[in-house]
This record gives C-alpha cells, sequence and structure tokens, in this order.
C-alpha cells in the first residue's frame, strides 16, 4: 500500500511524464479496445522495468537500436490505429510500454528505492507484482481514462472522433522520432533532474 501511494504522489512529478505520456498512444488510438491496450501497457512496462532493476534487461538503445525502438513505437501507433481489434491494441500497448519502461528514469522514493535494492539483491521473480503496482499507480490515470466510457457512455463520441486518434498518433511520431533520433534520453534525464529539484 505505501508503494501504491508513493507512486500516487509521484505523478507530480515530471520524471513520471516518461511513463505516462507514451501510455497516452495506445489509450488514445485503440479506441474501444482502450481497456485492453492500456493493460497490455502497463504490464510490459512493469516486466521491462523490474527487468531492469534485476540487470536482466540491455542497456539504453543506441545507434541503429534507438532507430528501430523508434521505428517501432511508430509502427505500433499507426498499427493500433488501422486494425481495430483486441491483437493490435495489445501488440501496440506492448510495445510501447517496453519502449518506454526501457528508457524511463524513475522517481525514487523511500519504497521504491527499498524495492529496487531487493530486486538488485534477490532478483526473484516474486517481486514483479510489486513493480507492477508501483507502475499502476503512476499511470492510474490511464486506467481511470480508459474505463471512463463503462461508467459515461456518451464519452465514446470523444474517445472515437478523429481528432483523438490524430493526437495519439502525433505522440507515437513524436516519441518515436525523438527515440530514433537519439533525443528522448536527453528529455527523460532533463526531467529527472528537474525532479530532483522539486522533491
Amino acid at each position: 500500500m505505501q508503494l501504491f501511494a508513493e507512486g500516487l504522489w509521484a505523478v507530480r512529478l515530471p520524471c513520471t511524464l516518461a511513463l505516462f505520456v507514451p501510455g497516452l498512444i495506445p489509450l488514445l488510438t485503440s479506441r474501444r479496445n482502450a481497456p485492453v491496450a492500456v493493460t497490455a501497457y502497463l504490464l510490459a512496462a512493469s516486466i521491462v522495468f523490474w527487468l531492469r532493476a534485476t540487470g536482466d534487461w540491455f542497456d539504453s538503445p543506441e545507434g541503429v537500436v534507438a532507430v528501430l525502438v523508434g521505428l517501432a513505437v511508430i509502427a505500433a501507433a499507426i498499427a493500433t490505429w488501422r486494425i481495430e481489434n483486441k491483437r493490435s491494441a495489445a501488440i501496440g500497448g506492448t510495445v510501447v510500454g517496453t519502449a518506454s519502461a526501457w528508457l524511463w528514469i524513475p522517481c525514487v522514493g523511500r519504497n521504491l528505492g527499498n524495492l529496487l535494492n531487493d530486486a538488485t539483491s534477490q532478483g526473484s521473480l516474486a517481486l514483479l507484482p510489486r513493480f507492477g503496482i508501483y507502475v499502476g499507480s503512476v499511470c492510474a490515470l490511464l486506467i481511470v481514462i480508459a474505463l471512463i466510457p463503462f461508467a459515461w457512455p456518451k464519452i465514446t463520441t470523444v474517445r472515437d472522433h478523429d481528432r483523438t486518434q490524430f493526437v495519439g498518433l502525433a505522440i507515437g511520431g513524436l516519441l518515436g522520432l525523438a527515440i530514433a533520433v537519439g533525443l528522448y534520453d536527453n528529455i527523460v534525464a532533463e526531467l529527472a533532474r528537474i525532479s530532483l529539484r522539486i522533491q
């Protein structure tokens, strides 16, 4: 519970934008499949974050790998938008979640710090749900937005509007381009520096 609360508290810090904003890509491009896309995004981000903490993941993408990751993000955004089904939503969410968690520098509070230390020393699969709790709390707003149409069906007209799709595609294009040219690393690092000054 403390870890969840710490994640919610971290939402006020700029460093969380590097995980939250990419989540808007599958959320906004997947229309009625938004819950599937957001779930896939959160699962992928949690797993990659956990693997990074245990040292079982790759270093930040550079050169050709960065270009490929950037192109994958752009392709995922386009595919999720063009192919309106649950499989496409799940794949798009997984690709974008993997890329964003790969490059994310989290705001480390006491509880997350303890979790990262445990992951480094133990590397246990049993710690994965705790990483999921933190990622879910940081991205709680994505979950709420994805589920709003179930409580308020009229909002689907906004969700399915062309402009909403365009925002998701634009974020996907900009994120993919920033990753491909190596600019996104600098943006994430600057967000982390600003967050340290605010904390």
